[in-house]
């Protein structure tokens, strides 16, 4: 089941001085997020999620 990417969002931060003290270099944080439509949404409980991981290398 192919996911629907509804938003997306980048974020990099640079670290120069921590602590009071000069970095050597940067310190650089980086994370990425991704929000999905759920295909759920409106069906109350699902007990059976399966057919979201089919095909996943993470998920057997």
């Amino acid at each position: 089941m192919p996911a629907e990417i509804r938003k997306t969002l980048l974020h990099a931060e640079n670290t120069l001085i921590e602590g009071g003290n000069t970095a050597e270099a940067p310190l650089k944080r980086i994370a990425a997020v991704t929000v999905i439509k759920n295909p759920w949404a409106g069906q109350g409980f699902v007990e059976d999620l399966r057919s979201a991981t089919s095909g996943s290398t993470l998920y057997p």
